[in-house]
């Protein structure tokens, strides 16, 4: 077996080997409270399951959580889920299967 097919077998793959992450992160400020919400489309029709971490810009402190990105409906993340973004702030999408997707809120 190769190592790549070794790699797939047992649910990992290369960053060499792997795609882009399959979605798209825009933002919008938030309604009902502080900061901005994150707004996540999948570009596929499958669910796909992530780790999303936010490294706040001013802090420095670490937000992560485990979500499941739906295409069905975009997944919106913000104050009233417990998850704040501001202006500065650093957003990775993580999946095994997938290159990590960063996006960096502008200031």
């Amino acid at each position: 077996m190769t190592a790549a097919i070794a790699a797939i077998s047992f649910g990992t793959v290369s960053n060499a080997m792997a795609e882009a992450f399959p979605a798209t992160v825009a933002f919008r400020k938030a309604a009902t409270g502080p900061g901005y919400v994150l707004v996540i489309n999948t570009t596929v029709k499958q669910d796909v399951p992530a780790t999303l971490t936010v490294t706040s810009g001013a802090l420095g402190s670490v937000n992560r959580r485990t979500v499941n990105l739906t295409w069905r409906h975009p997944t919106q993340l913000g104050y009233l889920e417990g998850m704040t973004v501001y202006p500065g702030d650093h957003i990775e999408l993580a999946n095994n299967y997938y290159e990590t997707l960063a996006v960096d809120l502008p200031r």
